[in-house]
């Protein structure tokens, strides 16, 4: 705590009119300036008043760093354990030890942070692997190692999140479905590359079924086994072998 205190004035030196001492360890020294009338006091033994103020830079100079990788990571777990519809804003804050409004900082919404969970979920489910055929893995072999995959997938999406999404309101199931497309965009790639790459596969035959000009028959195919699967996969029942068997006869050469 700081002091100013009157004095009288002796010589070239100040000699306090009290005991106007800057407390150095338990040593006190006596504060000489020739400044007229003035001593500064520093005493170790009495606080500042005002708190407030040291507690704000102290708490701003120890503030938990945070990222959005870290939220999302923190989003994730607390998913994993009491599912979806009971992520909040304010639980995320709480497990990564910040505001809420640093939370909000990165996610405006609770849909947002959902939807980015959900993401993760796929990113974690569905491996780079998965959507690359293996070499000497032809087209349909390629296909129906992939909707194996898939169906271990979309197991164990329906068993602990489809429930509890589908009670969360529609902006969310909106960024949650975005969030989806993105994931599931680069499996239809996967299928377009693992056909242009099979060199048993004749596709300028395939240009001539009534593929729109213009269109890449890689493409056009890759976009017509997804569908297949994807409606095989919501219905959970076999429709795609039918459509596995007819390009394997149809696609390569006896």
């Amino acid at each position: 705590m700081f002091r100013i205190m009157r004095s009288k004035r002796t010589g070239n030196s100040v000699t306090p009119s009290s005991q106007n001492i800057l407390y150095s360890g338990e040593h006190p020294t006596i504060v000489r300036k020739q400044v007229p009338c003035v001593c500064i006091i520093h005493s170790r033994n009495k606080p500042h008043k005002d708190k407030s103020q040291w507690a704000k830079r102290r708490s701003m100079g120890n503030k938990a760093v945070i990222s959005k990788d870290l939220i999302l990571e923190a989003s994730y777990k607390l998913v994993l354990e009491s599912g979806p519809a009971n992520l909040s804003i304010r639980s995320v804050a709480k497990a990564c030890g910040v505001s809420v409004g640093s939370i909000y900082n990165y996610y405006p919404t609770k849909a947002m942070l959902v939807a980015d969970a959900v993401g993760m979920f796929w990113q974690t489910s569905l491996s780079k692997e998965m959507f690359i055929a293996s070499s000497g893995e032809d087209f349909v072999t390629f296909c129906e190692r992939l909707m194996h995959d898939l169906e271990h997938a979309i197991e164990a999406f329906r068993k602990s999140w489809l429930s509890e999404l589908a009670a969360l309101d529609s902006e969310s199931r909106k960024e949650v479905r975005a969030r989806e497309n993105a994931a599931f965009a680069h499996i239809k790639r996967g299928l377009a590359v693992a056909i242009e790459h099979d060199e048993r596969i004749n596709l300028d035959a395939l240009s001539s079924c009534g593929i729109q000009q213009g269109n890449k028959p890689a493409e056009e195919l890759a976009s017509l086994v997804w569908d297949v699967m994807v409606s095989s996969l919501q219905s959970n029942d076999a429709a795609y072998k039918p459509l596995f068997a007819l390009m394997r006869a149809a696609l390569y050469e006896n």
